[in-house]
């Protein structure tokens, strides 16, 4: 079992390189770009992209293999092989991404640097867990956005030829029968066909809206995850700001600005569906509504 190896075999990894600590240090200070492999491999599992998550695994077995850290070279081994045959499973990602933290703990100690984690001694971190899942509902997202995608662009395809052959349906029954009736009901379901078209055009801007939430989402999770940048106040703004300029309505950057303020989420999403009735002036279906 994998919880019998140690985290980071210092000794057995000091042998190989002929006791040299000064190049061991070094080593460890290199793997600092792996800490984020966990949240990478969370990423590629939510988009079912196997592969990348294989590739994760691999670079991350070869870094782990040099270090001495022998726990996770072995959950990240074994996540490799069975990433490489398809799904590995939710209990393997997990096991890789809980032992990836703790290895790092175990090299930021041996380093005498200040823990990454924001949990010192815990075995389990809020910041770290509120990064995987923020990173996690992102790329759902972006996996339902892409799948929804393909869907939208077939139905809208579907409806414009449907829509057209109608119309030509409706113009050569009038010049057979002259059937007023039967025109005029031809007529009804083209025009039907024609609001749908109009009403599958605004999934536009539901996909647009959604695409601001993941990349809200994902910087959030990138800001979190730097301990050196997540008590700064200048980050902060920095993401705000980010965030605000992708708003395409002034609407929505005043709804923002508002709950940045300390205004309640319920109340700022009311007072702008408000807003925007009384500029549209209608029943606010002419204005796709993502809350």
């Amino acid at each position: 079992m994998s919880e019998a190896l140690p985290l980071l075999n210092t000794e057995a990894a000091l042998g190989r390189i002929r006791g040299k600590t000064d190049l061991y240090r070094r080593l460890l200070e290199q793997a600092e770009p792996h800490r984020q492999a966990a949240s990478l491999a969370l990423a590629a599992r939510a988009e079912a992209d196997w592969e990348a998550l294989r590739k994760i695994a691999h670079r991350v077995v070869g870094v782990a293999a040099s270090l001495g850290a022998e726990r996770l070279a072995a959950v990240a081994r074994q996540l490799e092989q069975l990433a490489g045959a398809g799904d590995p499973g939710e209990p393997n990602l997990e096991s890789f991404v809980q032992v990836l933290p703790q290895t790092f703990a175990a090299i930021d100690a041996y380093l005498g640097r200040e823990p990454e984690s924001c949990c010192p001694g815990e075995p389990w971190c809020q910041v770290r867990q509120t990064v995987q899942m923020l990173e996690l509902a992102a790329g759902q997202i972006h996996v339902a956005m892409r799948d929804s995608n393909l869907s939208v662009e077939a139905l809208m395809g579907a409806f414009g030829t449907m829509a057209e052959r109608l119309q030509h349906l409706e113009s050569r029954l009038q010049a057979i029968s002259g059937d007023e009736v039967l025109g005029a009901e031809m007529h009804e379901v083209s025009s039907a066909m024609d609001e749908a078209l109009v009403a599958l055009q605004f999934y536009d801007r539901l996909a647009q809206r959604l695409e601001h939430v993941e990349h809200g989402l994902g910087h959030l999770a990138t800001l979190l995850a730097d301990a050196g940048q997540r008590g700064e106040l200048q980050a902060w703004e920095a993401l705000q700001e980010e965030i605000r300029s992708r708003y395409t309505t002034e609407e929505e950057r005043i709804m923002f600005a508002s709950v940045m303020g300390g205004m309640p989420v319920a109340e700022a999403i009311a007072h702008y569906k408000e807003t925007v009735l009384t500029r549209t002036g209608n029943d606010g279906r002419a204005e796709v509504e993502l809350f």
